[in-house]
């Protein structure tokens, strides 16, 4: 019992990651997504960056996303999986996997899994046609 109020204790110590503001290398990136001026090379550069600096699904389900957004397919199935495998229920996790089936042209999974568009997006990016 003590060490189950214990653990109850430390989990809600921990900070929560959707109240934590986000890496000044997430916000750069996020700002080169959003740049119509900025290549998707660029814009891929920039979340490498900050993939190697989190663990956290969301950041991995926005690599995804990048990857995507730059034609990198297989790259960006890779790491949809692995944010889906840890945290398959948040909502972050589940847009960006959506909009990542959507340019596979897999709209009825799409549609199955779909969230709102993470504030910080407002409006979600074109994501070129995707195959393997």
């Amino acid at each position: 019992m003590k060490l189950s109020l214990v653990l109850l204790f430390c989990l809600a110590a921990l900070p929560s990651s959707s109240s934590a503001s986000p890496d000044k290398t997430l916000v750069s990136a996020r700002e080169a997504l959003l740049s119509p001026s900025i290549p998707p090379s660029a814009v891929l550069l920039k979340y490498s960056e900050t993939a190697k600096k989190s663990l956290a699904a969301p950041v991995t389900a926005e690599y995804a996303y990048a990857l995507a957004y730059a034609g990198v397919a297989e790259g960006a199935l890779y790491n949809l999986d692995r944010a889906l495998i840890t945290e398959p229920l948040s909502a972050e996790v589940r847009f960006y996997a959506a909009e990542v089936l959507n340019a596979f042209g897999l709209a009825a999974a799409s549609d199955e899994i779909a969230a709102p568009v993470p504030a910080w997006l407002k409006v979600p990016v074109k994501l070129p046609a995707l195959d393997l």
